[in-house]
C-alpha cells in the first residue's frame, strides 16, 4: 500500500530532484569546459630561431613599412645578391589592383599576404593566352609573372616585373619594392 502524501511534500521531493539534476549538469559543463582548455592548450613561445614576438610569425623577418609589419621568410641578408633589373616602388602599387600569375600557390601567397596590405586588391591572372578561367592580363596592367627557373632574377618591363626562381626570389622583390 502506497503511503498518502500532501502536495507540499510532492513539490518538495521534485524540487530537490530538478536541484540534484541542476547540480550534476553543471558539474558536467565545469569539468569538461576545464578539459577542453587544459587538453587543447599549446605554448606560444617563440623556437629559438624566431626573430620577433609576434607568435603568428615563427621563423619570419619582420619588416615595417608604412605603419605596417609584413613577415618575410627570408632575412634581407640572404637575397641581397638577386639581381633587380627595374625600378618599382611601393607607390606604383598602392591603392591599385595587383594581379599574380604564378606557378605556385605558395609564391602567389607570399606576394599576396604582404603587398597586399598595400594593394586595392589581389587578383590571381594568367600572363599571355590562358587555359585556366582567369583574366588575361599584359603589361598596361601591375601584373607579377612569376616563373620557374633555376636561376634567380627580377626584370621589369613596363608594368609587369618578371620574377625567375623560388620564394628567395620573391623576398628579394618585396625588399626592394618596399625600401624603396
Amino acid at each position: 500500500m502506497q503511503k498518502i502524501e500532501t502536495q507540499a511534500v510532492k513539490e518538495a521531493r521534485e524540487k530537490r530532484k530538478v536541484k540534484y539534476i541542476s547540480y550534476f549538469l553543471l558539474a558536467i559543463m565545469v569539468v569538461s569546459t576545464a578539459g577542453y582548455a587544459l587538453l587543447s592548450y599549446t605554448s606560444t613561445a617563440p623556437p629559438s630561431n624566431s626573430t620577433t614576438d609576434d607568435p603568428l610569425a615563427f621563423g619570419k623577418y619582420p619588416l615595417s613599412v608604412s605603419g605596417q609589419k609584413v613577415y618575410l621568410s627570408f632575412p634581407r641578408e640572404d637575397v641581397q645578391n638577386i639581381s633587380f633589373e627595374g625600378n618599382v616602388t611601393l607607390k606604383d602599387y598602392f591603392g591599385n589592383t595587383l594581379y599574380i600569375s604564378s606557378y605556385s600557390t605558395a609564391l602567389q601567397y607570399e606576394i599576396s599576404d604582404t603587398l597586399g596590405k598595400f594593394v586595392s586588391r589581389v587578383q590571381e591572372a594568367c600572363y599571355g593566352n590562358c587555359t585556366k578561367n582567369l583574366p588575361e592580363k599584359n603589361c598596361t596592367d601591375n601584373l607579377i609573372v612569376i616563373e620557374e627557373s633555376e636561376e634567380r632574377s627580377i626584370n621589369q618591363e613596363n608594368r609587369c616585373i618578371f620574377i625567375k626562381g623560388d620564394l628567395k626570389s620573391i623576398d628579394a622583390f618585396i625588399y626592394k619594392v618596399m625600401s624603396n
